[in-house]
């Protein structure tokens, strides 16, 4: 998977379970507004795994505040996936 950096504003983050073959999987998700993107739809959501980082992105990013992270990308039918590897301390 390409790896890319994700800069913009931290607009929230959080839990979503999803089911699946009745297994149960909670799931991190990062709301990232990107103003000087020159897509249309300008946020993107990343995806994580750990689902401990909720608690440090509440206590360390404020909505608004500027945020930065090392992320990998998938593509499946032309919607971009994104995965979060890192946050970089911004």
């Amino acid at each position: 998977m390409p790896k890319v950096i994700v800069k913009g504003v931290f607009m929230g983050a959080d839990l979503k379970t999803q089911r699946f073959d009745g297994k149960e999987k909670t799931s991190l998700f990062i709301d990232v507004y990107q103003p000087d993107s020159t897509e249309t739809d300008k946020m993107v959501q990343i995806k994580s795994e750990d689902v401990s980082l909720i608690n440090n992105l509440h206590k360390d990013y404020a909505m608004g505040s500027l945020f930065e992270a090392n992320v990998a990308v998938n593509a499946y039918q032309n919607k971009a996936y994104f995965k979060l590897l890192d946050i970089v301390s911004v």
